[in-house]
């Protein structure tokens, strides 16, 4: 029986070990001033984009697999009433210092709005460019939804003030799962947004 016991326990202990993120992979994730535009779709609708430049950088030994997608459309808190609004990933020219928005760079949020998904390898020693935004109307009619902070979720002891939406995907090592945090005036809120992996790992 004892034996039986040690046996299930070293299985356990060894496959604890074998998803927690490698001690080498060098993961940082360095978000950026929040950044904001008006934008209007092809029917004249005017909405407010909010949005944070972030660089991911892979200052490991081993690559990195990001995987990013946010949902169509999410609820406000139910203190702000029945409104939603949309969090999307952006260029990865609205990523960067540039000082120029041109008419083209705004043209082609529409494609990135519609498809909000990212699946890239990141080398050692590289780094990833990328602007994760939100949009809701234009005027809000109670509060704007601030894109604040993509972080690990291994992480989200910090923010226990937050109301979370993160459901516990019990496939994904929590230590690998990427939250976003949302501000709305005073209150906050954090969604799922993805993982990253180490396919050599």
């Amino acid at each position: 029986m004892k034996f039986r016991t040690i046996v299930g326990l070293l299985i356990v202990l060894i496959a604890c070990s074998c998803i927690q993120q490698p001690s080498n992979s060098g993961l940082k994730i360095d978000n950026g001033i929040n950044r904001g535009i008006s934008y209007s779709d092809s029917l004249g609708t005017n909405y407010n984009i909010r949005y944070i430049p972030i660089t991911i950088t892979n200052g490991g030994t081993i690559p990195i697999h990001l995987q990013m997608a946010f949902s169509r459309e999410y609820d406000y808190p139910i203190a702000y009433g029945n409104q939603k609004f949309k969090v999307f990933l952006m260029p990865k020219e609205w990523a960067t210092d540039q000082g120029t928005i041109t008419d083209s760079m705004v043209n082609e949020l529409k494609s990135y709005i519609e498809k909000p998904l990212i699946n890239e390898t990141i080398e050692p020693g590289e780094k990833y460019l990328l602007a994760i935004g939100t949009l809701y109307p234009k005027p809000a009619k109670i509060s704007g939804v601030l894109p604040n902070l993509l972080f690990a979720q291994s992480d989200s002891d910090n923010f226990q003030s937050c109301n979370f939406l993160m459901d516990q995907d019990k496939s994904t090592n929590s230590k690998l799962a990427l939250g976003l945090k949302l501000v709305f005036n005073e209150s906050c809120m954090i969604i799922p947004c993805g993982k990253v992996s180490y396919p050599e790992h």
